[in-house]
């Protein structure tokens, strides 16, 4: 219902790819890709993997089931063997390389693997997890790399999973050398308490629990506060970038519809969901000193689930070619016959099975 509203008549052509067949546990990943293409854009293909050459999209196109032999995308699920602290994971990629006008484009929706214990993740500290995540995000990007495609510019978004050093963000909460707070370990819990307001307990992490007093601190300014314990994509910070992320942390907000602004005490906050450029398509969107963009997350004020997607707003201008590697053609004039792009990453739309 939603590629024939009446909302968005001017898109005159759709593509729904949506991975629903759970009962596949040797491929399942619960990606979903939706593009809208508006009639504006005459000239507008998308690259098929297998007979290695760009095909039009007509009307209304939906995928749901044996993705492995659609032959416009690639999907992958990482191997188990990739994060070995669970037993099984729809951990993967999916990826679709378009054509608009000479400009090739890649779009690659990702899922990394999530923190399996706040207590781990405190006490290792980076923990094995961020390495989990690194490594599987490096392989997309070698063998994106390493292909026998042309380069191209590269969205790449989804839930990243990224998450703050924990145990630097204890160190601002509860600042060790601070003889105001005490601190007891168990087992299965880490208690710290105000030792000058009645032994409080201002702090308490559990394996799935992350209760601070005063969870607002981690909206306040953006987050501010904390950013310097957002780490992990730094590490491919030649690689990919990122536009300035003027938003508090994506995750994990509450799930209940009156409580939408608020954050669960589950998890340490963090800047989960994200879209990266590399290199290539950083002038696709800051192609000039009047360039405008919006990134921010969607439903700020209203509950969208445990993630607020990310959404990525540009003018991509006519002109535009990939041949020069993201540089604009000599002839195209800034600002002219501008094309208007939404990359709005939605992770895990619906729940299945």
């Amino acid at each position: 219902e939603l590629g024939k509203s009446e909302r968005i008549k001017d898109y005159d052509r759709s593509l729904f790819v949506l991975d629903e067949n759970f009962k596949d546990l040797s491929s399942f990943t619960a990606l979903g890709n939706i593009y809208f293409l508006h009639e504006s854009l005459t000239d507008v293909a998308v690259w098929n993997f297998k007979n290695e050459q760009f095909q039009k999209i007509e009307g209304f196109n939906v995928y749901t089931n044996e993705l492995e032999k659609v032959q416009i995308i690639q999907k992958v699920r990482f191997p188990d063997e990739y994060y070995k602290q669970v037993t099984w994971t729809r951990k993967g990629y999916m990826r679709l390389r378009w054509k608009i006008g000479n400009l090739k484009i890649d779009f690659v929706n990702v899922h990394l693997f999530h923190d399996a214990s706040n207590l781990m993740a405190y006490e290792e500290s980076p923990s094995s997890f961020s390495y989990s995540r690194r490594h599987a995000l490096e392989q997309i990007l070698n063998g994106i790399d390493n292909d026998n495609l042309p380069s191209a510019p590269l969205f790449i978004f989804g839930d990243f999973n990224f998450r703050l050093d924990l145990r630097s963000v204890v160190d601002i909460l509860c600042p060790p050398n601070n003889d105001r707070y005490s601190k007891k370990k168990t087992k299965e819990m880490l208690v710290f308490r105000d030792t000058d307001n009645n032994d409080e307990a201002v702090l308490t992490i559990e394996k799935k629990v992350f209760d601070y007093g005063d969870h607002s601190v981690f909206c306040k300014n953006n987050g501010e506060m904390i950013r310097e314990c957002d780490v992990e994509a730094d590490y491919f910070k030649d690689r990919l970038s990122e536009c300035p992320r003027n938003f508090p942390p994506s995750y994990p907000y509450c799930e209940d519809v009156a409580a939408g602004t608020m954050y669960m005490k589950t998890r340490c906050p963090a800047w989960c969901d994200r879209i990266l450029l590399n290199n290539a398509a950083v002038p696709l969107v800051k192609h000039n000193s009047l360039s405008t963009y919006t990134y921010d997350v969607m439903g700020k004020s209203v509950c969208m689930g445990d993630h607020k997607p990310v959404c990525l707003h540009f003018k991509l201008p006519s002109g535009w070619s990939d041949a020069n590697n993201g540089s604009s053609s000599n002839n195209s004039k800034s600002g002219e016959d501008a094309r208007s792009l939404n990359c709005v990453p939605v992770m895990r739309t619906y729940q299945l099975g």
